[in-house]
């Protein structure tokens, strides 16, 4: 028979301790302002310089900044003992949708309090007019009493509705009576709007 041997070096850490928060919140797809920092500890509570602690995305489709394969970072402890990580949140939004998780052994145990299990929300990016929509209801009687529904969908880069948004209509053609929103867009990124018209042909609608 083939016999192995592994060993392990077991170091002085004890402890880790996370510093700052357990939920965050950011946009979308960029960096939080905010980085992900632990701490690690002997016996003693004193700082262990040259720690392992591995940083590793769980949920949420989202990054660590310096992570060769983007989800997962191991991190050696400073002279403080702290070792910490940038998390760029993943690309969609939502409430505490993103999950990373922070966790250390010293080569035998793992260290009292790993792992740590970091929350972040993702808001929406900025508003893309190349992702929003705009559609109406077509055709309608040009008799100034029967309206189009104007439909404006609001979306980031990434197709994230856009809520509470204020949006302003505006129209070509003559003879034309635009019905402003009369709320801000809804969760799903929505607000409507009406036009009429007493002159028959095409007219366009633009949102703002």
């Amino acid at each position: 028979p083939i016999t192995f041997y592994a060993s392990a070096t077991q170091t002085d850490a004890k402890n880790l301790i996370r510093l700052g928060n357990t939920t965050y919140s950011g946009t979308v797809g960029k960096i939080l302002n905010e980085t992900i920092q632990v701490k690690v500890t002997d016996q003693y509570n004193q700082p262990v310089e040259n720690q392992a602690v591995l940083f590793k995305i769980v949920t949420g489709g989202g990054r660590i900044v310096g992570a060769q394969n983007d989800s997962i970072l191991s991190v050696n402890s400073n002279s403080n003992g702290v070792a910490q990580a940038s998390w760029i949140l993943g690309t969609k939004s939502g409430d505490q949708n993103n999950q990373l998780e922070v966790s250390a052994n010293n080569g035998v145990n793992e260290l009292a309090g790993s792992p740590y299990v970091f929350t972040g929300s993702g808001i929406p990016d900025v508003t893309d007019p190349n992702t929003s929509q705009i559609s109406a209801t077509s055709p309608v009687t040009a008799n100034g009493l029967e309206k189009s529904m104007i439909t404006i969908t609001l979306y980031d880069q990434y197709q994230n509705p856009i809520t509470d948004k204020n949006v302003v209509l505006s129209s070509t053609g003559q003879y034309v009576s635009l019905e402003q929103p009369s709320s801000t867009t809804n969760q799903m990124g929505e607000t409507v709007g009406y036009m009429s018209s007493t002159r028959s042909g095409t007219k366009i609608v633009y949102a703002r």
